[in-house]
């Protein structure tokens, strides 16, 4: 590193289920009870999930997809408008899972 001068490299993510819990807890913010949201409005969010982690919107779709793995979302890509649909009944049980989740 040169004076006046800073490299970014990727940013380390926590675990999927306290990624989850932050998107809950902006879920809960920004669209309330709603089970599902358009997933553009949630990856071009400029106060969303994606500038908090410090992703790219084609990088937070990859968080997305690692989510719905681990059954917290369901992605639903047949048809546009593409939506996120919620899995989840109370953000602090996502917490709770991410405290005792080990990768």
């Amino acid at each position: 590193m040169t004076a006046g001068k800073y490299i970014a490299g990727e940013a380390s993510l926590p675990n999927p289920y306290l990624i989850c819990y932050f998107l809950a807890k902006l879920w809960q913010r920004d669209y309330g009870n709603t089970t599902s949201v358009v997933t553009d409005e949630v990856l071009n969010h400029k106060m969303g999930l994606a500038p908090l982690l410090g992703l790219e919107p084609a990088a937070l779709q990859k968080q997305l997809d690692k989510l719905e793995t681990f059954g917290l979302i369901e992605q639903r890509r047949t048809v546009p408008p593409f939506q996120i649909v919620r899995r989840w009944d109370d953000p602090l049980s996502l917490l709770e899972q991410a405290y005792a989740f080990a990768e």
